[in-house]
């Protein structure tokens, strides 16, 4: 006689049927992911660098159509009627703007970051003009034009000069459309500080960007050439879309979660796209978000959801030979490739210590015969005390 616990035929049928769709496409992410790794590391050096570059232009630009999927599905499941909504938002439109056309003014757009702001700017010049993610390094005159005849690959992250490639693509090549990117994306930033807290009222949500500008860092990121505020702004994209995704899940009878995980999937992408250490933040909220919104996930997970998840994989994947190329020690000359911060050397550096102070002799016996450790540390072991 069967026990009553025993799960039915019917559900287990039902419950293999749910879950299929999902291995399939994890199956199929996975797949799709190895080919981009594949057409990458298949190769000898120059083509691989070759191909890096390549891959470099199309995965930002793969990130931007799926973010702004993300984002149109998400707009067509809101709640609220457009005109509410402008209704809300135009005092912060407003101040946006005016915030931004003073700062602008105030403060004299130029590069500030040595060796950032030109390297991306050379990037966003390849991008237009070859479809490259290379920044040129040598160059000769030839008729009148300057023909390159080097270029490496960069190591930074490649959406922000992608923006600015665009920015080429619409006006022609302008050194100072970094500038005019970070503008735009200083008035996104006041408008999204706005409309976070327009629900506690309208004095609230007029302050939030106003203490943002009272922070001088803001404005001397806003009025430069580099990728910082960028990031910043799709961090901030990120946690909202997060918390829309958990209060969504957390509440009774709550909306449908499939637009919102997409937005949030979205917003990621583009923002591991955007600097080094932005996927190890992505992984983190996504994490805190499957833990909060557990109750939920598995309904979530519809077709459409699953098929528009299914090429994030294989749009991040070019990261990761970004990362190992990132690792070549003529990006660090000050440190003869060594890693000047780090975890894992600060672990390496501590244990060294413990390991000399314990045993003393052995640790100047492994020094006498490892004369590369006496030039990586050359302080000794134990000071002598001169009389």
């Amino acid at each position: 006689m069967p026990s009553a616990s025993a799960t039915p035929p019917a559900a287990a049928s039902s419950s293999r049927s749910r879950w299929l769709p999902v291995a399939a496409v994890v199956v199929v992410a996975t797949l799709g992911a190895l080919a981009v790794l594949g057409y990458w590391h298949f190769g000898e050096p120059g083509l691989q660098r070759q191909r890096l570059a390549r891959l470099l232009y199309f995965g930002p630009l793969a990130a931007l159509g799926l973010g702004l999927f993300g984002a149109c599905w998400r707009w067509r499941a809101r709640s609220t009627r457009t005109v509410e909504l402008l209704a809300r938002a135009w005092p912060g439109l407003l101040v946006a703007a005016l915030a931004t056309a003073v700062v602008a003014t105030v403060v004299t757009p130029e590069q500030r970051f040595q060796y950032d702001e030109t390297s991306l700017l050379g990037v966003s010049q390849n991008l237009h003009g070859q479809g490259l993610a290379v920044m040129t390094t040598g160059s000769l005159p030839s008729r009148e034009e300057i023909v390159p005849v080097a270029n490496m690959v960069d190591k930074r992250p490649t959406l922000f000069p992608l923006l600015v490639a665009l920015l080429h693509d619409l006006r022609g090549y302008d050194p100072a459309h970094p500038f005019a990117v970070n503008a735009g994306l200083l008035g996104l930033l006041l408008l999204t500080a706005f409309l976070a807290f327009r629900s506690r009222g309208l004095v609230a949500a007029l302050a939030a960007p106003l203490l943002l500008l009272a922070v001088p860092l803001l404005t001397v990121v806003a009025t430069s050439g580099a990728f910082e505020l960028l990031a910043t702004l799709l961090f901030g994209w990120l946690l909202l879309a997060a918390l829309d995704v958990v209060a969504a899940a957390r509440a009774a009878n709550g909306p449908p979660l499939a637009p919102r995980l997409a937005n949030l999937l979205g917003i990621g992408g583009l923002f591991a796209w955007s600097r080094y250490e932005s996927v190890v933040a992505l992984l983190l909220v996504l994490g805190l978000v499957a833990w909060f919104a557990r109750a939920r996930i598995a309904a979530a997970l519809t077709k459409p959801l699953l098929g528009f998840g299914v090429a994030i994989p294989a749009v991040l994947a070019p990261l990761l030979p970004l990362l190992l190329h990132a690792q070549d020690p003529g990006f660090y000359p000050e440190a003869g490739g060594a890693v000047l911060l780090g975890l894992v050397r600060r672990v390496r550096r501590r244990a060294r210590t413990a390991a000399r102070s314990r045993w003393p002799r052995a640790a100047a016996c492994a020094r006498l015969r490892s004369p590369a450790a006496a030039v990586e540390e050359p302080r000794p072991w134990r000071r002598r005390r001169i009389e």
